[in-house]
């Protein structure tokens, strides 16, 4: 499975050819133009229809982790997959969240003007989002962003302060007092994950939560700036806050080319 929002990438697309030649078969996920080289060497091959990379990296998520459903419920295909798709739209568009999307990119304005940076951190796939997030914030919009996923980090921090406090440590020793932390959790009560918003909240650093299931879970009573998304899906809620945190994106790289 090879993974190109142009479908030009040389080092993606040389890798589709070595597959073929080795007998493999190669599915692809591109987007941009419809005749990309990429596309033309998968079976099947998923495309998206828009130039715009966080879209087409979004719908690229959604579909692979509808995938990873099905294979976890053994749905029945078709009606699983327009079913699956059908509570992602729901879960997106049954709030109105522009407010919200436009107060975390303020945010995060006011934190760069400031000298500050963002920082985003959660657990497994919410980990994920949140390196993505700390790579385009930094790259494309300009905004400096940290996240704490190096391997060298958390084994250390892990075994020293324990599963359930490590990510705060990282925000006692990391954090600055012009910084903003976002923090991501699927169930809105993972331990590290509260744990590391009662400290920003104490050191009373801006906190922005992204969590789902409960609509009262923990995590989403500590934060300023709160997404909570009406889903216990795991897949759906990260894909979801996805979408949310790489819209902030694009709205903030309009400031670098209006």
């Amino acid at each position: 499975m090879l993974i190109s929002s142009s479908g030009c990438s040389p080092n993606i697309v040389n890798a589709a050819k070595y597959a073929k030649t080795q007998g493999f078969q190669v599915v692809s996920f591109t987007g941009f133009s419809p005749g990309n080289p990429l596309r033309k060497l998968g079976a099947p091959s998923f495309w998206v229809d828009s130039n715009a990379y966080n879209v087409v990296e979004c719908t690229h998520l959604i579909w692979v982790l509808a995938a990873a459903n099905l294979l976890e419920q053994a749905g029945e295909g078709k009606n699983f997959f327009t079913e699956h798709l059908f509570r992602h739209q729901q879960a997106l568009f049954e709030k109105d969240r522009r407010s919200e999307i436009i107060q975390l990119r303020d945010l995060c304005r006011t934190v760069s003007a400031q000298g500050g940076k963002m920082i985003f951190a959660g657990n497994g796939g919410s980990a994920s989002i949140a390196s993505h997030a700390a790579t385009d914030f930094t790259k494309q919009s300009k905004v400096r962003t940290v996240t704490f996923n190096d391997h060298n980090l958390i084994s250390a921090y892990a075994n020293d302060y324990g599963q359930d406090k490590w990510i705060a440590q990282c925000l006692e020793e990391y954090a600055d007092p012009k910084d903003a932390i976002v923090l991501l959790s699927c169930s809105g009560e993972s331990k590290n994950i509260v744990k590391a918003a009662l400290l920003a909240r104490d050191k009373r650093l801006p906190l922005v939560t992204m969590s789902g299931f409960s609509a009262d879970n923990t995590l989403k009573s500590l934060g300023q700036l709160n997404f909570w998304v009406n889903s216990r899906n795991y897949n759906i809620t990260e894909a979801i806050h996805a979408v949310m945190i790489f819209c902030v994106g694009d709205l903030l790289a309009r400031d670098i080319n209006p």
